[in-house]
This record gives C-alpha cells, structure tokens and sequence, in this order.
C-alpha cells in the first residue's frame, strides 16, 4: 500500500511516497531530498505531533484577546482538548512575552506562554 504526503520541513515541499504493509509498518520512503525529510515523515506517520497557538482573554489591556504558544509539541489527536482547556483561562494585564499562562495544559506536561507582551490599561 502506498500514501503520499507533503513534507514540510523546508521550503522545497518534497512530495513523499511512503509504502506501507498491512500493519502500517513502512517498508519504503521515497521523494524525499534530505534526511531531515526522511525523519519528519516517520514521525509524522508513526506519532504525529503539533505545536498549538491560540488566544485567551486578557483584562485591562489595550487588545481584548491575548496570542499564547504551548511550550511544546503535543500528540495531533490532542489539540482539541487543548483549545478546550485554554478557553477558560482568562488573565489580567500586564503580561510579559513568556509569562507562563497555564501550566500542564490538558496534563500533556506543556505550559501555554504569552507570545507578546501586554500593558495594563486603566
């Protein structure tokens, strides 16, 4: 069986065929121009992970919502409980571009960061 996929990893966006058996274990990849390719392509089919960005509310600041980015790489099938989680955390200004917002998000060991800064507005 085989399964195509774009790699993203650069900006050539090689167009990789991986060709699997019946018990998706990968037999062959070909397409790929680096092993950086290669690497991302395992990865992505043996244990797809994803780094989440989004906004919460921030109150008293001069912009209503705040942008953060998870500390880390989550499994894809748990970005959903992460939006989740992030929605009912609300914070007060002023936030410093890192500040820790949430810690352990949805218990996958990631902390939510502020991704910019934010001024307390009276």
């Amino acid at each position: 069986m085989e399964k195509e996929m774009i790699c993203i990893i650069c900006p050539k966006s090689c167009k990789v065929k991986i060709s699997y058996d019946e018990n998706k274990e990968i037999l062959s990849v070909t397409g790929n121009s680096c092993n950086k390719g290669l690497a991302y392509v395992k990865e992505e089919w043996t244990n797809p992970q994803r780094m989440v960005t989004g906004t919460i509310v921030i109150h008293n600041a001069i912009q209503k919502r705040l942008p953060f980015i998870l500390s880390g790489k989550i499994p894809k099938e748990a970005c959903l409980s992460v939006m989740e989680a992030m929605r009912q955390v609300e914070v007060d200004a002023p936030v410093q571009m890192g500040q820790i917002l949430a810690t352990n998000v949805a218990d996958l060991s990631v902390d939510a960061l502020a991704s910019r800064s934010m001024e307390r507005i009276e």
